[in-house]
């Protein structure tokens, strides 16, 4: 049963609605595409991992309905142990989805451990990455 707080999202999602669809939405289209084409590499990253880090310490589990089984629509209550997405009520229904879900799964597992390695390497001390560079340096002494 949907909680109050759902009801009032949902009574606003119409208001919100008609407002953005009154919008120029080619220009805000050009200006969004102007804005991330202005933006490095490194600060779409950066922007990226800093949205990942807001929903991820966002409970959005409460703002769902309760879980359906992605196999057979039941009530689920157990998850994909990997990418945390597909639910399901039982380990037949897992097993009988695998094969179509193990590439989305695999997609968003590699997904997840680049940002956090990327996260992990952007966090290291600076001394840290001074060191890596000088050993890459003095290997390319090296090799010459």
């Amino acid at each position: 049963a949907p909680t109050e707080s759902r009801g009032v999202v949902i009574e606003q999602l119409p208001e919100l609605r008609n407002s953005l669809m009154a919008t120029d939405w080619k220009s805000v289209a050009d200006a969004f595409c102007e804005a991330v084409e202005k933006q490095s590499p490194e600060d779409q990253r950066a922007e990226m991992a800093e949205l990942a880090q807001m929903y991820d310490s966002l409970n959005l589990d409460q703002l769902m309905d309760d879980p359906k089984c992605a196999v057979c629509g039941e009530p689920a209550e157990k998850r994909c142990s990997r990418c945390k997405i597909e639910w399901y009520c039982s380990r037949k229904c897992q097993v009988s989805a695998w094969k179509k879900h193990k590439t989305l799964c695999d997609a968003l597992c590699q997904s997840m451990a680049a940002v956090q390695a990327e996260e992990t390497q952007s966090s290291a001390p600076a001394s840290a990455k001074a060191s890596v560079t000088e050993i890459q340096s003095n290997s390319r002494i090296q090799e010459l």
